[in-house]
């Protein structure tokens, strides 16, 4: 099918510009903007936002978000939009369980209270995806309105795990102390080789410490596909792969093709 090719495409791109970002050694700011970006070009989406959740004071934050549309990234402001968590009771189990929400125009809607609906209406929502955070924050990445790929949220994980942690890693750069000695602070420090486990044979499953960063059941019919790409990056993290590698890798044995 000629979205499965787009998708396989679509997954090559981010994972190039993933690996760019980081030899490049670019802010962690700028790399999670253009990982958002990124994600909203992937799913076709009018916006890509970082929710914050603070479930004890019930409040939802909309901390970062691109706008597709006008191609406009805004971080924190003073004028930002709080929500009462008891308006997403839906999303607030989602967000207990680490589960993904995903809402299709037409289908989904009518299962949600009407109290969430009205919010929906409210913020023109007509479809949306809402991949939770794992690792470091509490919160989603919420892909607003996507008109592509809504039933195929594999990718959509590790997009959010790198959001994730770039924007994880730039709030701790702000949280630092300026009399700290900087020869003392590891811009981006790597986990031991004890805090990571990879496991690229059979079920591709990623752990962080004891939580699990990709579950093996998030990466369904395509995780040969993605498997295929991040083993290249974890064997090879200082090799730079092109496009046409990259595609022969995936496309090498039609035959295990699972479109």
């Amino acid at each position: 099918m000629i979205e499965d090719g787009l998708f396989e495409k679509e997954v090559s791109e981010a994972v190039m510009e993933y690996v760019q970002l980081r030899t490049e050694k670019a802010e962690n700011l700028t790399c999670a903007r253009v990982m958002m970006k990124r994600a909203g070009i992937m799913f076709d989406a009018e916006m890509i936002v970082l929710l914050d959740a603070d479930l004890k004071m019930k409040k939802w934050t909309p901390s970062y978000w691109f706008n597709l549309l006008t191609d406009m990234w805004m971080g924190p402001n003073l004028f930002k939009e709080m929500e009462q968590t008891d308006d997403f009771l839906k999303w607030v189990r989602a967000l207990i369980d680490k589960n993904e929400i995903c809402i299709i125009k037409g289908e989904d809607m009518e299962a949600h209270l009407d109290i969430e609906k009205e919010q929906y209406r409210r913020l023109k929502v007509e479809s949306v995806i809402g991949i939770p955070f794992v690792k470091h924050l509490t919160g989603f990445l919420v892909i607003k309105n996507p008109k592509r790929f809504i039933r195929n949220t594999a990718f959509a994980y590790v997009l959010a795990d790198w959001i994730e942690t770039f924007i994880y890693e730039y709030r701790k750069e702000m949280e630092q102390d300026p009399n700290d000695d900087p020869d003392e602070v590891m811009e981006n420090p790597v986990p031991s080789v004890d805090e990571i486990n990879v496991k690229l044979f059979g079920d591709m499953t990623i752990k962080y410490g004891n939580e699990k960063v990709i579950p093996a059941s998030r990466l369904t019919a395509r995780k040969k596909h993605i498997g295929a790409i991040l083993a290249a990056l974890f064997f090879a993290p200082d090799r730079r792969l092109s496009q046409q590698e990259l595609m022969k890798v995936l496309y090498e044995n039609p035959q295990d093709n699972d479109f």
